[in-house]
């Protein structure tokens, strides 16, 4: 019994410092590298929100509030650079962010918004999101408010930089028409060149040839490094989910608005499909697999402390079809549905909250 008690005061313990942790941002420990950073750390999570990139490309210097007058994307590029180097230092490597960013999504959003703002390139956008993702590896558990805030805006920034080009006169065929093209431009407009001087001639047309050759090879290239970039960052985003997912959490407190949570968690990541920001069946399957694979674990983690009507509530909707993500069909033949997968978490949970308001027993892994 006294093992019991033990784990239970364990996970009590780190439940309760999940919620609260904001208030050790106000203790002593809450100590940085820089007395600015200090002062940021012993405010209020809703003050220190304010401290993200923007804040610091805004305060950097004069450019970024003139950034409009600025034609060259390099420029914009550099200043966001710059700006980014003094949230790392001042923010981001403070041990207690991740601490924030578990709930709050807004600087990840922010950011989001600056790189349309700014025209950002994928590369920047790449940078930035795997930094929030290996900061994010540091917490424990996450919100999910933090994940529907970055979720509900991710496909409207991010679409841009998924669109397929329509690029196909830069192949092999445009390339012979061009030369082709020129070599009957040279010999009938430079014919008397060719009469009269024919190597010189025949010099200068290979130059011309080799330049197209150039500038054709170089566009390929170029397409071909976008395409790696695109496919990188696609996968960044996916693991990103992954990892925010595996970390969700619910407020047992508020469990009207838990089951809601779960359905706007999944009616967003099949947005992230209709924008191709996920092109594949198989991805869309298994970021859908693993929100509803933690959202079981919560049900057997919370059950005994939700009430009846909650598993009622989610039963229902089951039952009526209208959790659509519980409706796509598996990629794998011969599986345990989602819906089944969470059904029977659901009776589990159920038995347990049942057991806990008509007799008072606690499971042992309720917390």
């Amino acid at each position: 019994m006294e093992t019991k008690n033990w784990l239970t005061l364990i996970i009590c313990s780190a439940i309760t410092f999940f919620h609260f942790s904001s208030v050790v941002c106000n203790t002593e420990e809450s100590i940085s590298y820089n007395p600015e950073i200090e002062e940021y750390f012993n405010k209020t999570p809703s003050q220190i929100s304010s401290v993200s990139i923007r804040y610091y490309l805004i305060n950097q210097d004069q450019t970024y509030k003139n950034f409009n007058t600025v034609n060259e994307q390099l420029s914009k590029t550099n200043i966001f650079k710059g700006a980014l180097s003094k949230y790392i230092k001042e923010i981001y490597n403070n041990k207690y962010y991740s601490n924030f960013l578990s709930q709050n999504g807004s600087h990840i959003v922010e950011f989001l918004e600056l790189s349309d703002e700014l025209n950002l390139d994928i590369n920047p956008l790449y940078t930035c999101l795997r930094l929030f993702y290996n900061k994010i590896k540091s917490c424990e558990l996450i919100d999910d408010t933090v994940i529907l805030q970055i979720l509900n805006p991710l496909p409207i920034f991010v679409e841009k930089y998924f669109v397929e080009k329509q690029n196909e006169e830069y192949n092999l065929k445009f390339l012979k028409k061009s030369i082709e093209k020129t070599i009957v431009s040279k010999f009938t407009d430079h014919i008397s060149e060719f009469q009269e001087e024919p190597n010189i001639f025949i010099s200068k047309l290979s130059n011309d040839i080799s330049k197209i050759a150039k500038k054709e090879l170089f566009r390929v290239k170029e397409e071909k490094e976008e395409k790696e970039m695109q496919t990188r960052l696609r996968n960044l985003i996916i693991r990103f989910l992954e990892i925010i997912l595996s970390k969700a959490i619910w407020d047992m407190q508020s469990y009207q608005g838990i089951w809601e949570s779960v359905l706007s968690i999944a009616n967003n990541i099949i947005r992230l499909a209709d924008y191709k920001i996920l092109d594949h069946m198989d991805d869309l399957d298994d970021l859908l697999w693993s929100l509803t694979h933690r959202f079981c674990y919560f049900l057997n983690l919370a059950g005994s402390y939700l009430p009846i009507e909650f598993f009622e509530e989610i039963e229902n909707d089951i039952a009526n079809e209208t959790a659509f993500f519980l409706e796509i069909e598996e990629q794998d033949d011969h599986i345990k549905t989602k819906k089944e997968v969470i059904l029977d978490a659901l009776i589990k949970a159920k038995v347990k909250a049942i057991a806990f308001y008509e007799r008072g027993i606690v499971s042992d892994q309720i917390i």
